[in-house]
């Protein structure tokens, strides 16, 4: 009925659903553990990727930074050497415009001044000498001419009836 050898059987039957279920335990501890490890892994992983998402963003900060910095700088410097170039040759070139234009302006009108009035003068004066000489001495020539004419002939005439008369 029920003897050792049953009980030592029961016992080891014990000992081994003992050791299985302590087996099993540590199994599911393992297992607990080889999950936790997964999650720190995977936490890990999480906070590189988030580390590198960091690192991204902070380079695309230091790019806009720098891109904006560098346009403007070269912005300003662009705008600052256009406005003093555009400035400096404006009034280089209004500046020696104006004197070219008013030289050249005051020297023409003063030469065309001096020429027309020069010429007006001169022409004027030699044509009226000219002309007028011209006219009286034709005038006085031709009045001498005439007059010597005249007296000429009233002579000739006024001595020929004369003789006739004595004759």
């Amino acid at each position: 009925m029920f003897t050792i050898r049953h009980l030592q059987l029961l016992l080891l039957l014990l000992l081994l659903l003992l050791l299985l279920l302590l087996l099993l335990l540590l199994l599911l501890l393992l297992l607990l553990l080889l999950l936790l490890l997964l999650l720190l892994l995977l936490l890990l992983l999480l906070l590189l990727l988030l580390l590198l998402l960091l690192l991204l963003l902070l380079l695309l900060l230091l790019l806009l930074l720098y891109y904006y910095y560098y346009y403007y700088y070269y912005y300003y410097y662009y705008y600052y050497y256009y406005y003093y170039y555009y400035y400096y040759y404006y009034y280089y070139f209004y500046y020696y415009y104006y004197y070219y234009y008013y030289y050249y302006y005051y020297y023409y009108y003063y030469y065309y001044y001096y020429y027309y009035y020069y010429y007006y003068y001169y022409y004027y004066y030699y044509y009226y000498y000219h002309y007028y000489f011209y006219y009286y001495y034709c005038y006085y020539y031709y009045y001498y001419y005439y007059y010597y004419y005249y007296y000429s002939t009233t002579t000739s005439i006024t001595t020929t009836s004369t003789t006739t008369t004595f004759n």
